[in-house]
């Protein structure tokens, strides 16, 4: 296990996942050289699948669209999330037969405080109001490594399946029951962002295209917006009356992988001054379509 803050952070898992424990070395599976294969797996995850390894959206961050809703109490016309510190925690755990595939689980969670801002008013009754804020995070990976890859890069060890990212405000009454993509070629309902997915069944988007996101809450109270990678954009989702909401979005260019953030607040939370922060979160792999899944030799087959 290990720990250790990082402030000031754009994500609850924006800075790459740094990895401990007892990995294999050697051509075969009873090697006990922890650091070099530590090492392997660290770099590969700052470097190669960074892309998979962390949600590389703004969650956190100043926001400048408007909120888009108008409801009783305070009349908040823009709201952001300003991150004061991160903690992160890393669970390893390897099984190592005595030949075939090394295994590493890790499991990742993590601690997010700051302070969510609220506007309201126009410029000349312009007021702002501050909540602090709690996010816990947690998501999990799967790495493997045959006997005789060490001189592999990364020394073999592969990405080969991961969950979203799950994040919750504690003691959260917010709910997603399911989240449905749908784009051209594509039809995927999400019930269950903590599930591991193999990389190879990874969602897969079109680049250039429309994709079409549909929340189910089960509360048409609810607050919903989608944080997506281009130019860190944030979007409310249209309020479709019945507790689900849908919105649409174009990907990008550039072939590799991606995440999404589907961000579910109550309603007293963004329009009522005084309510405490009530908040959950689905950070949701997907690959954009291409010549390249931006894993390259250290990710999934």
């Amino acid at each position: 296990m290990k720990r250790w803050n990082a402030i000031g952070a754009t994500s609850l898992f924006a800075a790459t996942m740094l990895l401990g424990g007892c990995l294999n070395d050697g051509d075969s599976n009873s090697g006990t050289d922890d650091g070099d294969d530590e090492v392997a797996i660290t770099e590969s995850m700052d470097e190669e699948i960074a892309g998979y390894a962390s949600p590389d959206v703004f969650l956190y961050g100043e926001d400048s669209d408007d909120s888009g809703v108008q409801r009783a109490g305070i009349s908040t016309r823009r709201w952001w999330r300003e991150l004061v510190d991160l903690v992160r925690e890393y669970d390893i755990h390897v099984t190592r037969p005595s030949e075939g595939v090394a295994v590493a689980e890790v499991n990742v969670s993590g601690v997010a405080t700051g302070i969510l801002h609220l506007i309201s008013g126009e410029d000349s009754t312009r007021t702002e109001t501050l909540k602090d804020f709690v996010n816990e995070g947690s998501r999990s990976m799967t790495f493997e490594r045959r006997v005789g890859e060490r001189n592999l890069p990364r020394r073999g060890w592969r990405l080969t399946a991961l969950s979203g990212v799950l994040l919750a405000s504690p003691s959260t009454t917010r709910h997603i029951n399911s989240v449905h993509v749908v784009a051209d070629g594509v039809d995927r309902t999400i019930t269950n962002v903590t599930d591991l997915v193999s990389v190879k069944d990874l969602l897969r988007l079109p680049p250039n295209s429309e994709v079409t996101v549909t929340v189910d809450t089960g509360d048409a109270t609810d607050v919903v917006a989608l944080h997506v990678r281009q130019a860190h954009r944030r979007f409310l989702l249209v309020n479709n009356g019945d507790g689900t909401f849908t919105g649409s979005y174009l990907t990008g260019h550039g072939p590799g992988p991606r995440h999404a953030v589907v961000d579910v607040l109550s309603n007293d939370t963004v329009f009522d001054d005084v309510a405490p922060y009530d908040n959950v979160a689905w950070g949701i792999a997907y690959l954009i379509r291409g010549e390249s899944d931006g894993v390259g030799g250290s990710g999934g087959e």
